[in-house]
């Protein structure tokens, strides 16, 4: 996870239009805006799309976005 400074927001982050739309609505306010997307092995594989979206953001709204990608495999192998 990512540590968050002041002026910093995390936002879990599908690259969807909702998520998207909301990271740039963020970074009109916030300095960072740190972009978290959990990679838990079901349902959702296109992570790489995710990873463009991100690289798109900072493209066009200037380099103010940060990603990380997070498994939770192993939680959800637990609990299931």
């Amino acid at each position: 996870m990512p540590e968050l400074r002041p002026n910093e927001i995390a936002l879990m982050f599908s690259g969807g239009i909702d998520s998207t739309a909301t990271a740039a609505m963020l970074a009109e306010r916030y300095d960072r805006v740190h972009l978290v997307t959990y990679k838990n092995g079901y349902g959702h594989y296109y992570h790489h799309r995710t990873a463009h979206r991100v690289r798109e953001l900072n493209r066009k709204l200037g380099d103010r976005f940060s990603y990380t990608l997070i498994s939770t495999k192993s939680y959800f192998d637990e609990i299931l």
